[in-house]
């Protein structure tokens, strides 16, 4: 993530800080870790662009 989009992500977040975050919520929901660490970032992404509406 960090070699892709730098330290921090568009909204000012901390790269770092997020993916502590993501792991955490990706192993507690078994579809997301069924379908793989791809499928969880795509969620989330989703997730967080319906937020922001």
């Amino acid at each position: 993530m960090i070699a892709i989009d730098g330290e921090t992500l568009a909204d000012g977040r901390n790269v770092a800080d997020y993916a502590d975050d993501a792991v955490g919520r990706y192993w507690d929901t078994d579809w997301q870790r069924d379908q793989g660490p791809e499928a969880c970032a795509d969620a989330d992404k989703e997730e967080r662009e319906e937020e922001d509406e």
